[in-house]
């Protein structure tokens, strides 16, 4: 039987290193996130990415919208969002909004102002 308890002690300790192991992994992830959400702002406002005039309603093809190609590449491809969009973006020149889209959705005689 004191076999049996030693494998047990063994084995609570093991477990209790693995689980200060975890613990001390999940510390430091803690404080790194402040600095990735930096940098995940500072990509996402980046001027030359142009993600401020993505189109995620506009056609990205005859059947998907930019928005649904964007999901496809995050479930399919295992894309981040901020490349995925990108990709959109560069696949369909439709993904980012321009003035003449701009003058579309701007039309008073179409009343989209009221939806």
């Amino acid at each position: 039987q004191s076999k049996k308890l030693k494998e047990a002690v063994e084995t609570i300790a093991a477990n209790h290193e693995k689980m200060k192991d975890a613990t001390d992994k999940l510390m430091a992830n803690e404080e790194e996130m402040p600095g990735v959400a930096e940098k995940f702002l500072a990509l996402a406002s980046d001027p030359r990415l142009e993600l401020d005039k993505f189109c995620g309603p506009c056609p990205w093809d005859s059947v998907a919208t930019c928005d649904e190609r964007v999901q496809y590449l995050q479930d399919k491809k295992k894309m981040k969002l901020i490349p995925a969009k990108v990709s959109a973006i560069m696949e369909s020149p439709t993904c980012k909004q321009n003035e003449e889209y701009n003058a579309l959705m701007n039309n008073p005689l179409l009343g989209l102002d009221k939806y």
